[in-house]
């Protein structure tokens, strides 16, 4: 929070932001997101749960609006 929906100087910050993430080859992830997870990668960097197990495959979404 606090980029582009900010106004003129935070969509400013925002494009910087990506900028620097694209050059630098850098994956950038939220606002408002718990984490992220990429099975493939057996990678859990999140902030509210474990890695998890093996089995069928779901898909949680979470919005920050509310």
């Amino acid at each position: 929070a606090g980029y582009r929906e900010a106004g003129p100087d935070g969509a400013e910050a925002e494009r910087r932001l990506v900028a620097l993430a694209d050059e630098l080859g850098i994956v950038l992830a939220g606002p408002n997101g718990q984490g992220v997870v990429s099975t493939p990668a057996r990678m859990c960097a999140q902030i509210v749960a474990p890695y998890p197990p093996p089995g069928r495959i779901a898909i949680a979404s979470q919005s920050g609006n509310f």
